[in-house]
């Protein structure tokens, strides 16, 4: 076909054509490969978990019916060269550039520009979607490095510390609200994965206790690990913006702070609402983490006598046989720090 895949993959890449047109060609790539089969929406929190020990039955998915199943022409990269592409493109924001050269969107950026961005961000998010950019993403094991190099890009172009912009209707300035507020969706959309990693840490510590009194009570050292694991060390920070950890009261040291109290003065309602809903986001992730915890099933292989223990970090088990093990809320200095 004309528009093969690496074709198509070659002219997004081509820096040298404009990027108005570029960016219509991310949306043919979008299109015609992406947003398609055999490409399906995950859930960004997995709040339904089996247990580890489970062996999962064999779904009737997998079975063919027949040696003529119809198929369907499918990247055969597994997108592993368009996603890394992306990540490395996107840090250039389009080609637009700051004062001193640097890749900025706080200068003027050209419609052609935006419209890229806009484009890549759309492909982003719909990969993020399918579960790419991740492995393991429902484990402990999950590898955030293309995510911390995919949140860095793109909370560039939402950082505009300072720097400020009256309310104007140029087609540029309103191309430019549209690309930030796609940006702070992608972010959201980031942070749920980091939720999701959390949520994994904690019941890997749960399946731990589970076969052990729990005498030390919060001061067993798996409990101290699930802590370290979720708040003292980087899951989608970079070196430049630690946005894992939040100190109660630095709003000025703090970058994620910083960038949305700057975004909410833009005078923009839109921007307003998102950039106040991120901080919030932001600053109250050790509660996010009970709240989510209290809305996690867990399922077992069969009924046992460890139906009436009662999950200690905030997760309500359901066994295959319908038992509901009663639960004790999750003490407010635990896991959720």
């Amino acid at each position: 076909m004309p528009w093969d895949y690496a074709t198509l993959l070659g002219l997004i890449g081509e820096e040298s054509i404009p990027a108005l047109v570029r960016s219509r060609l991310t949306s043919l790539m979008l299109r015609l490969y992406v947003d398609r089969d055999p490409q399906s929406s995950k859930p960004q929190i997995l709040y339904t978990r089996t247990w580890s020990k489970v062996v999962p039955e064999e779904s009737d998915l997998n079975k063919s019916s027949g040696p003529f199943v119809p198929t369907l022409p499918v990247c055969t990269t597994g997108f592993t060269d368009l996603c890394a592409f992306l990540i490395s493109d996107l840090a250039k924001l389009g080609g637009a550039k700051g004062r001193n050269g640097e890749a900025s969107l706080n200068h003027s950026p050209t419609y052609g520009q935006l419209e890229l961005i806009s484009a890549q961000l759309e492909i982003v998010d719909k990969l993020l979607d399918f579960g790419f950019f991740t492995a393991n993403r429902d484990s402990i094991a999950c590898d955030f490095t293309e995510i911390q190099r995919l949140f860095h890009a793109v909370f560039a172009m939402v950082d505009t510390r300072g720097f400020s912009a009256a309310p104007s209707k140029k087609r540029e300035q309103l191309m430019l609200v549209t690309v930030r507020s796609a940006a702070l969706k992608l972010l959201i959309r980031i942070l749920n994965l980091r939720a999701n990693y959390r949520i994994s840490v904690c019941l890997d510590v749960y399946e731990r206790l589970f076969e052990q009194s729990n005498e030390q009570g919060i001061n067993h050292p798996f409990f101290v690990q699930c802590e370290h694991a979720c708040f003292k060390k980087d899951i989608i920070s970079t070196s430049s913006i630690k946005s894992d950890t939040y100190e109660y009261g630095n709003y000025h040291g703090d970058p994620i702070i910083e960038a949305m109290i700057n975004l909410t003065g833009f005078q923009n309602h839109s921007l307003t609402a998102q950039a106040s809903a991120l901080m919030i986001r932001h600053m109250s992730q050790r509660t996010r983490v009970t709240d989510d915890l209290q809305l996690v099933q867990v399922r077992l292989s069969r009924p046992s006598r460890h139906h009436l223990v009662p999950a200690h970090l905030g997760l309500r088990v359901y066994m295959q046989a319908a038992h509901v093990a009663p639960r004790t809320p999750a003490p407010h200095h635990s896991c959720s720090g």
